[in-house]
């Protein structure tokens, strides 16, 4: 926070956190995923909240710190008011309450701007706001460099959050206590902290406190993947079903695998079909959730064909996490959102009763005929680059979890097909999908590399490679493995560690090429465990972000070979 400097000078807002923002100001006017200055502004507002009721560091507080933050990711939550009375106002009161009638200055004038835009009309608080705690206010008082390196720790931040969010989720339904995500948060608030208000930081501290982001990541999403695996079952190499049946059906996006089980509880009691879109594609790899009979597979591609593909789909839409497009009238009437997710005037799925939902899966037309379903997959996005007749009526090496290495005839077989050059590199080429055409360059990728090449995907980036051809095996094992969400960026990472340890090598010294296609802050946070990891030669795209100046770059290149992916 500073002070309100030259205010008549400013934009409307400022935001920088996503790769789609405008070039090279940052959105200014609004954002270009649709959000206002308005909810920028609280979104600010949260941030900074969160921020000191984290350096409590009570663990009483880090499900509204974690939750709070997740709402403020790209394409959560759009709704001033839903960000005003669910985050915000619990933010002020929870500080209130532990500072006290003598709260330190900052703390002070914290509460006195927070109060004012719970109470007060946005003309009246909202320049103020926007002068004070926006990021680029970071840049007014540190200067560009030193505010780019806050500023990635606090993207870092967002996208832990948004795994954190998951895990309370998890340990929630299975009456777990919290302490390990409490412990695993600690540290992330304690670097988070540092970077917005402590002011005497050198470069290689900041360095530090991005790099601890990435540290404490690694925790929560080792946490993730073991409350995944305990809940629902390891994760399985199968396949995944995109063809679609005739009958009434639920469409369910984002990434939240409890929210997921629930519904397929709700649905099978009805006879009420389910498909997965986005990033729950890899739903289908937990064995308890593909026992369900109403769980048909996979419809449509990634989260920016929202508005092209759902338009399509003849029921209901649920939101459970982030990649929310600000939703079309042909479809909005059948949209649900529900957790951290906010948009004006969409329905609430209120306590995880799915009931709503499925009457209006039963009120709907759903598939129709084997007439229909033929027709709308004929209408799915495709990227220009499939191979000429290729169609699929199922992904291939799907479920590639790192506990698939456990099993030695496996390890032994990846380690011998390195060993004697049938597997010459193994290219990981994922991360989040975009609009974006320049993105074409991660298929292009996957297309040039030889039979040799093992590829290993991951998030929505997965769409731009798994329906462009068939890429066969290697010795029985599938050429294209899927490792998962974004979320279980710590399944990928063990794969590399453990692939490295049969090996005898280090990690940098695998036959590697890594390839990660950024979007939001997910994405921010998965780079920044890389580089903790100490991996190197990670090429991003399709542009770099925004934030990072040109002496942050130079030292990533120099330091870790970081480079920008190019045109193939």
């Amino acid at each position: 926070m500073g002070g309100p400097g030259d205010i008549e000078e400013l934009s409307k807002m400022y935001c920088a956190q996503c790769e789609q923002t405008l070039h090279p100001t940052g959105c200014v006017r609004a954002g270009v995923c649709s959000k206002t200055p308005e909810a920028a502004a609280i979104q600010d507002a949260m941030i900074y909240g969160a921020t000191l009721l984290g350096n409590f560091h009570l663990e009483e507080d880090h499900v509204l710190i974690l939750q709070s933050i997740f709402a403020t990711l790209t394409n959560v939550n759009f709704s001033a008011v839903d960000l005003r009375t669910r985050f915000l106002g619990p933010i002020v009161a929870r500080l209130e309450a532990l500072s006290g009638t003598n709260p330190s200055q900052t703390v002070a004038d914290y509460l006195k701007l927070s109060k004012r835009i719970l109470t007060e009309p946005k003309d009246d608080w909202i320049k103020v706001c926007r002068s004070t705690l926006a990021p680029d206010f970071l840049t007014r008082k540190y200067g560009s460099t030193s505010a780019g390196l806050r500023y990635l720790t606090l993207l870092g931040m967002k996208g832990l959050c948004a795994y954190a969010e998951h895990c309370y989720k998890l340990l929630s339904f299975n009456k777990a206590p919290l302490t390990e995500l409490h412990q695993a948060m600690v540290p992330a608030t304690t670097n988070l902290y540092n970077a917005l208000f402590t002011d005497d930081l050198t470069t290689q501290d900041l360095l530090s406190c991005a790099l601890g982001i990435g540290k404490a990541n690694l925790s929560v999403t080792s946490l993730l993947d073991r409350l995944h695996a305990d809940t629902l079952g390891v994760p399985t190499l199968c396949s995944v079903p995109v063809r679609m049946h005739p009958g009434k059906c639920v469409l369910i996006t984002g990434h939240d695998m409890v929210d997921m089980l629930l519904l397929l509880t709700a649905a099978q009691e009805k006879g009420v079909h389910v498909y997965t879109h986005g990033e729950m594609f890899p739903a289908y790899t937990y064995p308890r959730l593909r026992s369900f009979s109403c769980f048909k597979g996979h419809f449509g591609t990634a989260w920016q064909n929202q508005q092209k593909e759902f338009p399509l789909f003849p029921g209901p839409i649920v939101f459970t996490s982030n990649c929310l497009k600000p939703p079309l009238p042909s479809y909005r009437d059948r949209v649900f959102v529900m957790d951290c997710v906010g948009f004006d005037d969409i329905k609430v799925v209120e306590g995880l009763d799915f009931s709503e939902v499925i009457n209006c899966a039963l009120e709907s037309t759903g598939f129709e005929s084997e007439e229909h379903c033929r027709s709308v997959e004929g209408m799915i996005t495709t990227t220009g680059l499939e191979a000429e007749g290729f169609h699929a009526d199922e992904i291939r090496g799907a479920g590639f979890n790192h506990r698939v290495l456990k099993k030695p005839e496996i390890l032994s077989n990846l380690v011998n097909l390195v060993k004697t050059g049938q597997i010459t590199c193994i290219q990981f080429n994922g991360g989040c999908d975009g609009a974006s055409k320049d993105r074409s360059a991660f298929s292009k990728k996957a297309l040039q590399a030889d039979q040799k090449t093992l590829i290993l995907t991951n998030s929505c980036g997965r769409f731009r490679l798994n329906r462009l051809q068939d890429y066969g095996e290697i010795n029985g094992i599938p050429r294209l493995l899927d490792t998962g969400q974004c979320n279980d960026f710590y399944s990928l990472a063990q794969i590399l560690i453990d692939l490295s340890g049969a090996l005898g090598c280090s990690l940098n010294d695998l036959p590697l090429q890594i390839y990660v296609s950024w979007f939001e802050q997910k994405a921010i946070v998965q780079f920044l465990t890389f580089l903790h990891l100490g991996v190197k030669n990670i090429t991003l795209g399709p542009s770099l972000p925004l934030f990072l100046t040109d002496d942050i770059l130079q030292f990533l290149k120099e330091n870790y070979g970081v480079t920008k992916i190019t045109a193939v």
